[in-house]
């Protein structure tokens, strides 16, 4: 069974302070890039912002996952960003996007990259509101935990 809880860590995730996809995008990929399985940081904003380009991660919900694979990545990882506020990013319902998580992986990691894409969508669908009542990092990484 996949475990969200192992590709991703309290220091992944954050509160963003961006309002625009352009600086989400560039906020999270910055978020991501602290992991030491991601190795080019500018080749991976470059991938998801083209993947974000052929059709929106935002999949409606307040809920976006922008996700790429690349040869510099060297294992899955995740990071989340949360928003009170939220951020302008198009999506399936035009509604700002308040839960972001981005997913980077290397080229090889197909099968594994659709495992987890697949157990992200119900963990956001279930959790979205509890991972944004998070106070702390902490406080969201122990929903992950228990999912």
């Amino acid at each position: 069974m996949i475990h969200l809880s192992d590709y991703v860590s309290p220091e992944r995730i954050s509160f963003l302070k961006s309002g625009t996809k352009p600086d989400a995008l560039r906020e999270m990929v910055e978020l991501i890039s602290k992991d030491p399985r991601v190795g080019d940081k500018a080749k991976l904003l470059e991938a998801i912002t083209a993947r974000d380009e052929i059709v929106s991660t935002g999949i409606g919900f307040g809920i976006a996952i922008p996700h790429a694979r690349i040869e510099s990545v060297k294992r899955l990882c995740m990071a989340v960003g949360l928003s009170q506020g939220g951020v302008d990013y198009p999506s399936i319902d035009d509604k700002p996007v308040r839960v972001l998580v981005l997913i980077a992986a290397s080229a090889q990691d197909q099968n594994l990259y659709l495992r987890v894409l697949s157990r992200v969508m119900p963990f956001l669908k279930k959790e979205r509101e509890a991972l944004l009542a998070s106070k702390t990092p902490a406080e969201a990484y122990e929903l992950l935990k228990r999912y």
